[in-house]
């Protein structure tokens, strides 16, 4: 999605909890927000924006090939304007992130369920996943992340440091830098490398 404006699929059984996935397959994440469009609506969009967003590419993905690694909204309930007082809301304001009215605001709790697949066993992919660029989706006004029990056996953790990761790839000196690739996810190296061509 990567963008301050919300625009749901028809077919949105592929970020929707359904009673036929294993749920230790699942890290069950917890939000306090407060939002400016329809719940529902938020709750998939934030799903859409933590995994791969786009859900069909003609002749390369295909929502079944995606099906383990999307996010899901495991649950969403309301909740009360003074659990989220304390929180400032944040904005940008150029033309792709348009500032969201601050009136008709709804104070929600969504449950997101998101695939171990995603955490790679990694602390650092982990915030990257559960957090990421939520809190500035021009449909939030107020956003906590309240929530989020690791799996049993997760890791290991990033005990090597830079020095590991430069040793890793045979550089002396960094940082490393990257762009991530759209989607980001869920595809593997081949399907990666023919979209890049």
């Amino acid at each position: 999605m990567s963008s301050g404006t919300l625009t749901i699929p028809k077919n949105t059984s592929l970020f929707l909890w359904n009673d036929d996935l294993l749920a230790d397959d699942y890290l069950i994440a917890t939000y306090q927000l407060g939002v400016v469009c329809d719940p529902l609506d938020a709750a998939l969009g934030m799903a859409m924006e933590q995994c791969g967003g786009i859900a069909d590419i003609n002749g390369y993905v295909s929502s079944e090939f995606l099906s383990a690694w999307s996010v899901r909204v495991h649950a969403l309930r309301f909740c009360n304007e003074n659990m989220l007082s304390s929180i400032q809301p944040y904005f940008l304001q150029n033309d792709v992130y348009r500032e969201s009215p601050r009136s008709n605001t709804t104070f929600i709790e969504i449950d997101l369920a998101f695939p171990l697949c995603l955490l790679t066993h990694s602390p650092t992919q982990w915030l990257n996943v559960l957090i990421g660029e939520l809190p500035r989706l021009g449909f939030i006004t107020s956003f906590r992340l309240i929530n989020a029990k690791l799996p049993k056996n997760f890791g290991p953790g990033p005990g090597f440091g830079i020095s590991g990761i430069l040793k890793k790839f045979n550089v002396n000196h960094g940082p490393l830098l990257c762009r991530a690739m759209r989607p980001a996810v869920g595809l593997n190296q081949e399907t990666m490398a023919r979209l890049s061509k």
